[in-house]
């Protein structure tokens, strides 16, 4: 598959909460944390908080989403590199800017509260 860069958005297995069974969904590369994990923000088809960052075709260099996306910026995760089954795309620099200013904002405290 060749490999990994930040903003890039690759395809794994979430777990169901009785871990017994998973869906393949999209993630955003955020940071290689050494050994082939990588630091992952969850994206979904819906917005289910007011910080999630929408994503659409436009923030894309490259690929894409099959429709328009969220970003959730307070569900972030560790995931070894083995686990992805593909790259949807590249986000833009801008795009992938204003995420990381979102989950730095949520960590200095302007969060869920």
């Amino acid at each position: 598959m060749g490999a990994f860069t930040t903003s890039q958005i690759v395809i794994l297995p979430f777990p169901f909460s009785n871990l017994l069974q998973n869906k393949y969904r999209p993630a955003l590369l955020l940071a290689n944390v050494g050994q082939g994990d990588w630091l992952v923000c969850q994206i979904t088809s819906k917005a289910y908080d007011k910080q999630a960052i929408e994503i659409n075709q436009t923030d894309f260099i490259n690929g894409s989403l099959q429709r328009v996306s969220y970003a959730r910026v307070g569900k972030l995760f560790t995931a070894h590199e083995s686990l992805f089954s593909g790259i949807a795309g590249k986000i833009t620099n801008e795009k992938f800017s204003e995420i990381k200013q979102a989950i730095i904002s949520l960590i200095n405290g302007n969060g869920y509260e």
